[in-house]
């Protein structure tokens, strides 16, 4: 990428360091400290700033765009307590995500354990079944009030990336911290359904009817709560993004103000360094499937109302077509959409220095997670063809 050469800063060009591979180090390395602060300063302007203007050039040969920032976020940073209580916050869904994905994985093993030893005749097979169910039930149940995409994790998620152009002191929000916070949230959605997986044991219709209603509410919370993030995210990112491609494709400060700058070519809004967005295909196929969940159980509703046989059949089959064919397919896509963003970001984000260790293993930390999902997607295909094997004996 190619640099600046700095003379809006009248810089020696010995002082200058055009070939490093992060942004402070090209930019700051090896000059005076009068003239680190004033370019940490203007860097800064750069990554902060939300609107862009392009003016006339005076130099169409050697400065064909000129561009200057015209405004950019209101307020100044939260100390750096906020950014170390952020980076709590976010390491302690991550340990809640990774405990109930590990808890899942056991409880299926387990469950396919005592399928099988049901299957081949040994006794007590089958109440070792059900009362590990009903052993979980509970703590299913609950799950889903303390994962990411739950309605405790979720507000405080939303509350982060909302003010986060102001997490900007240790651990920038849109440098790492915020797109991994977004793909937590669509990690937990995916991975953990608000169901309680108890509907079928439910005594009464009104029982049934009060947690199918639970369920669409959360769903649909979750489902808002993703669109928000989304849009909170973009407005950190975006600007930062930005910024980045204006401090590192320009070609030169023109000299008229500290942010004007010389392109060859014009500044998008995102820049082109970094193709990572909140509001992108990875999102829109999370969000659907929450909306597959939800209209299914929506249909599961109608049908224990319906009396005529014909209608049934046709719900019944509609039910089966999303459950079974197009919601897996979706799933599937939505977890490769989440890890291609993973790795991409893995091997893309902006960073400063020493930060590029904290990056890669931030992201891949995202990527065990969907690695111990896949592993328990293996886990319940074995305890479904552990149950066929119980009814064909």
């Amino acid at each position: 990428m190619e640099m600046m050469n700095g003379q809006y800063l009248l810089l020696q060009t010995e002082d200058y360091n055009p070939g490093a591979a992060t942004i402070s180090s090209a930019i700051v390395n090896h000059q005076p400290a009068a003239a680190k602060e004033r370019m940490q300063n203007i860097t800064t302007t750069f990554l902060r700033c939300i609107k862009w203007q392009v003016e006339e050039t005076t130099d169409p040969v050697n400065c064909p765009y000129h561009y200057f920032c015209d405004s950019s976020y209101p307020g100044g940073d939260y100390p750096p307590t906020v950014d170390v209580l952020v980076l709590l916050f976010t390491t302690t869904l991550f340990l809640v995500t990774l405990v109930f994905t590990v808890q899942e994985i056991v409880r299926i093993r387990t469950t396919t354990s005592s399928s099988t030893t049901a299957a081949t005749g040994e006794g007590g097979g089958r109440r070792c079944v059900i009362r590990h169910k009903c052993g979980g039930i509970g703590s299913r149940r609950s799950r889903r009030y303390w994962i990411p995409s739950g309605p405790i994790a979720l507000p405080f998620i939303l509350l982060s990336l909302a003010k986060g152009y102001r997490i900007n002191t240790l651990f920038p929000l849109a440098e790492c911290i915020g797109p991994a916070l977004f793909q937590l949230l669509q990690i937990s959605a995916l991975a953990f359904p608000n169901d309680d997986d108890d509907d079928d044991n439910m005594e009464g219709n009104f029982n049934k009817l009060k947690y199918d209603i639970k369920y669409i509410l959360f769903e649909l919370s979750t489902v808002s709560g993703i669109l928000h993030a989304s849009l909170f995210l973009d407005y950190i990112i975006l600007p930062y993004y930005t910024g980045l491609d204006a401090l590192m494709s320009s070609t030169s400060f023109s000299g008229e103000c500290a942010s004007c700058v010389c392109r060859n070519e014009v500044l998008v809004v995102g820049g082109k360094l970094v193709s990572y967005r909140g509001w992108s295909m990875s999102m829109f196929s999370v969000v659907g499937v929450l909306c597959l969940r939800t209209v299914s159980r929506l249909l599961l509703i109608l049908l224990s109302y319906y009396d005529n046989e014909v209608h049934m059949a046709t719900v019944l089959a509609v039910v089966k077509l999303l459950q079974l064919i197009i919601q897996p397919i979706l799933e599937t896509t939505s977890w490769i959409l989440i890890s291609i963003d993973s790795i991409y970001l893995m091997m893309n984000s902006p960073e400063s220095d020493g930060s590029a260790p904290f990056s890669v293993a931030t992201y891949g930390c995202a990527c065990f997670l969907i690695s111990l999902h896949v592993l328990t997607k293996l886990q319940s295909r074995r305890m479904v063809r552990a149950r066929d094997a119980i009814i064909i004996t």
